[in-house]
């Protein structure tokens, strides 16, 4: 979580350069945190089998909990994480919904992206570099086009990573 905490730290600096806000950046930590805990349980959940196989050190594949558990998991933070961020505003609400399509089109069959070199490439380069800096940046100022080309360096050092 601490790459994608640090991204969102960068965008809430760039975006208070900007424009001045008193939308809460404790909330947008905390509601970020709960979604990629849910990305991360979801992407369990498709690997599980691989995960055995490679024997990852991962609570799923080590039977610590239930597929069905892990999927209630994914569903409530999910929930706790999407649903409140449109309390933030529209534009945070929005960027996690995208953030949401994008963690199942990357895990999810018939899509796989995880699975497509140049597919999980943008998945990872979207979610994790632009769309992080862009929660961060708006909870301080407004989308805009410069916020976007500020998150390029981000989503670029993601996909490089």
């Amino acid at each position: 979580m601490v790459p994608v905490w640090t991204i969102l730290l960068l965008g809430h600096h760039q975006g208070s350069r900007y424009d001045f806000s008193d939308r809460s950046l404790l909330w947008l930590f905390i509601l970020s945190t709960l979604f990629i805990g849910g990305v991360y349980l979801l992407n369990q959940i498709y690997d599980l089998e691989t995960d055995r196989k490679n024997k990852k050190l991962y609570f799923l594949a080590e039977g610590h909990i239930s597929q069905k558990t892990a999927w209630i998991y994914t569903v409530l933070l999910y929930f706790l994480s999407v649903v409140p961020s449109y309390f933030l505003s529209v534009t945070i609400g929005i960027i996690f919904t995208l953030g949401l399509i994008l963690s199942f089109l990357y895990s999810a069959p018939p899509f796989c992206l995880k699975n497509k070199t140049y597919g999980g490439l943008l998945a990872n380069v979207i979610s994790h570099g632009s769309l992080v800096f862009l929660a961060g940046f708006c909870i301080r100022s407004n989308f805009s086009l410069r916020a976007v080309l500020f998150s390029l360096p981000y989503a670029l050092a993601v996909g490089a990573v």
